[in-house]
Parts: C-alpha cells; sequence; structure tokens
C-alpha cells in the first residue's frame, strides 16, 4: 500500500523546523496557479512588507504561500504577477492575502486580485479595494477575499473629477487628498487623488482625475479631504466638479472652505451635496471694504484677516489678499474693497474680528474703519476702530 503524507509549508525558524504528517485519503493532486494583485494609485499604496496569498476552494486549501518580491513588486499602480504551484484547491471560493509588517512602509492598498486555475482556464476576481495596514485597524494586515468569475470592471464606470483650489494664500496643501462618491447605488470607494509628476493641489489650481467605480446612479453628494500630512497640510477647497463619462452628465459641489491640518482643528474631510440641491451649501456675498489711516506708518504689509459674526453664527477665517482696487493692500490712506463669499449661516452681522499674522517688514497696522456690505440684505455695516494693530493687543481687534 502508498501512502501519501502532504506537507506543503515551510520548515524554518521562523516557521517551526518540524511538522507531524498524517496520510492523505488520496493522491495529492498538484495545481498552477497565476496569481495578479493590484496596487493601488494613491500616494503610498505600496508595501515593503513581504506579502503571502492562500487559496480556499471547495477541495481544499493551499497553505500559505509566500510571494517573492523581484525589489519592484507592491509599489503603487503596478500589477504584479505570480506563478504558483501548490495544492489543487477546486473551485476557488476565497483567498486570503496579507503581509508580515516588515520593512519602513509595510501599509499597502490593494485594489483587486485575479487568481487563475492554469489547468482548468478558469479565472476568478476578488475585490479589496481596502488598506491592509495595522496604523488604520488592528488586526487588518490580513483579508480574506471572495472569489467571483466576473470581473468586476466591465460593470465599472469612469468619473472624471476637477478640483478646485482656492485663490487664497495658503490655499494648497502637501496632504494627500481622497474623495469618495455617493449616489443612489450607494457609497463607492475611497479613491486617493494624486497625479504623477505633478504637483497637484496648488493655490489657485484646477487637477483633473479619472477614478473607475461602480456606477453609482445619480450622485448625491462627494466626500472629500485630505489626511493632514506634509509640512503645509491645511487646504482651502472652492469646487468639485464630477462629469460621468458615458453620459457626460455633470454635477458641480462647492465648498468654499478651510479643511485644517488636523482633526484638533476641525473636520479634514468635508461630505458636500451638489449645487441646486435642497441639501447644498448656500452662499451669501459680502463686499468687505478696508480704510488703513492717513496717519505716518499706518500701512502694513502683514497678511490681514477678517471673520464676520452675526445672529446665526460666524464666517470662517477670511484672507484679506486680492484687493479689487490695489496691487498693494493696506498703505497710507488707502480703501480696499474684497467681495468674499461665505457658507456659514451668519444671519444680521453684529460684529467684526480683524486681525494680521504680524509678519513682514513693517508689521503694525493702524486702521481707520471697516465697511461690510451684506450683497443679498443690501445692508452697509459700518465697523470703526482708529487705533493700531501691534504686538500690545497681539495684531487683533474685535470691532462692534
Amino acid at each position: 500500500e502508498k501512502l501519501y503524507f502532504c506537507c506543503d509549508g515551510w520548515l524554518s525558524p521562523d516557521r517551526g523546523t518540524e511538522r507531524t504528517l498524517t496520510p492523505a485519503q488520496f493522491a495529492v493532486e498538484r495545481g498552477e496557479y497565476k496569481v495578479l494583485l493590484y496596487t493601488g494609485q494613491a500616494r503610498g499604496s505600496g508595501t515593503d512588507a513581504n506579502v503571502f496569498v492562500e487559496l480556499i476552494g471547495d477541495r481544499g486549501t493551499s497553505g500559505r504561500l509566500d510571494l517573492e518580491d523581484t525589489g519592484a513588486s507592491f509599489r503603487r499602480g503596478r500589477c504584479d504577477a505570480f506563478d504558483l504551484s501548490c495544492t489543487a484547491v477546486g473551485s476557488l471560493l476565497e483567498m486570503a492575502v496579507g503581509h508580515d509588517g516588515s520593512g519602513g512602509s509595510p501599509g499597502w492598498y490593494l485594489e483587486m486580485a485575479e487568481v487563475t486555475d492554469v489547468r482548468s482556464g478558469k479565472t476568478y476576481y476578488l475585490e479589496c479595494n481596502s488598506w491592509l495596514d495595522e496604523a488604520v485597524a488592528a488586526g487588518s494586515s490580513t483579508k480574506v477575499l471572495k472569489a467571483s468569475a466576473t470581473d468586476p470592471r466591465a460593470a465599472k464606470t469612469t468619473y472624471l473629477v476637477t478640483v478646485h483650489t482656492s485663490n487664497t494664500k495658503g490655499a494648497g496643501t502637501d496632504a494627500n487628498v481622497f474623495l469618495e462618491l455617493r449616489g443612489e447605488a450607494g457609497w463607492g470607494v475611497r479613491h486617493g487623488l494624486d497625479a504623477k509628476g505633478r504637483n497637484d493641489f496648488e493655490r489657485g489650481s484646477k487637477d483633473e482625475f479619472e477614478i473607475v467605480g461602480k456606477d453609482l446612479g445619480e450622485l448625491l453628494s462627494v466626500k472629500i479631504g485630505h489626511d493632514g500630512k506634509g509640512f503645509a497640510a491645511a487646504w482651502h477647497l472652492s469646487k468639485v466638479e464630477v462629469c460621468h463619462a458615458r453620459s457626460m452628465r455633470r454635477w458641480t459641489f462647492l465648498a468654499d472652505r478651510w479643511l485644517p491640518k488636523d482633526k484638533g482643528k476641525g473636520s479634514t474631510e468635508i461630505e458636500l451635496s451638489p449645487a441646486g440641491s435642497a441639501n447644498a451649501i448656500a452662499f451669501r456675498q459680502y463686499v468687505i471694504e478696508v480704510l488703513t489711516s492717513d496717519i505716518r506708518g499706518a500701512g502694513t504689509d502683514a497678511n490681514v484677516h477678517a471673520k464676520l459674526h452675526g445672529t446665526e453664527g460666524e464666517s470662517e477665517d477670511i484672507c484679506l489678499q486680492s484687493s479689487q482696487n490695489s496691487r498693494n493692500p493696506f498703505e497710507r490712506g488707502q480703501l480696499d474693497k474684497f467681495t468674499i463669499e461665505s457658507s456659514a449661516p451668519i444671519g444680521g452681522l453684529t460684529r467684526l474680528q480683524i486681525w494680521t499674522d504680524g509678519r513682514g517688514v513693517l508689521a503694525d497696522w493702524h486702521l481707520r474703519m471697516v465697511v461690510v456690505v451684506d450683497v443679498e440684505r443690501n445692508r452697509r455695516h459700518f465697523f470703526w476702530c482708529d487705533d493700531w494693530l501691534n504686538r500690545e493687543n497681539e495684531f487683533r481687534k474685535v470691532l462692534e
């Protein structure tokens, strides 16, 4: 009688140097499989860790199969192919995939996998679209993916996304930006927005991206944000435009607000509804007229900011930068006009905060007055100052 003792595993110091094998009831059939792994496109998607898979079928499991890294495997945007010889598992049901957490950057974003049974010619598709990263969630460095005979990409569509960064000083961001779409069919997956070889999300820029996902039908909202990484992470987002590539249906999502550098200063992400919908952000326009005093040394080189306070709330911080009537604002005796839009519910104006960052050779500023025009209500509000903004008052005044 011939007995078969199947091992199909490593004997090594880290995995164990001995195994106890029991006789198999039938001759072990070998299988040949081709595995394709698709790493995400966003910055940081690749991994330095050692990756493994385990095939699980209706006739058993392959056991853990370590994938050989050629030195360029599992890099951002790559599709890596591996030829595996292991115990035949029959019809593939699931595949476990994971890594050992080693290396300087172990976190990995896996979009999907393909497994082809070379002998039968059948191909299975396994969607992931998530991070394998202990820093994201404990135990998430390994995932079990469900196999399907249908290629998920066949039912997907392309969305053309245009992101507008505001033309406000410091509006650009170095952080990693992401976007999620929500439609009648539910939420899509989170997509990292990164244009290879281009410095995107700079002040005043318009950055375009193609994202591929399931067709969500009529779009109801987008969620956009950043991870807070980089030297200048805070970001002033103007708007997002989305176009369904097949039907050319377009949606515009207005933001006009800051996403701060970290969650301690406010939310680093925002959900926006399409312009014109019941949940869309409503913008109110204001004209701010700033009169610098006509005395010696009254002008300033510093950056000036303001915040409007009203009966219903307050505006976001407003950087008064692009004067409509002067290339050099806040000069002695000069009146500067700024047109701004605020999405915050302010109500009737009650007071005004105004301040500078104290920078520049001539940082001190003597402010005469500020006039705020509520364009929708056609009302003018006068805020008198006639005083210095300097170190003694931390370059800040509250005017009523």
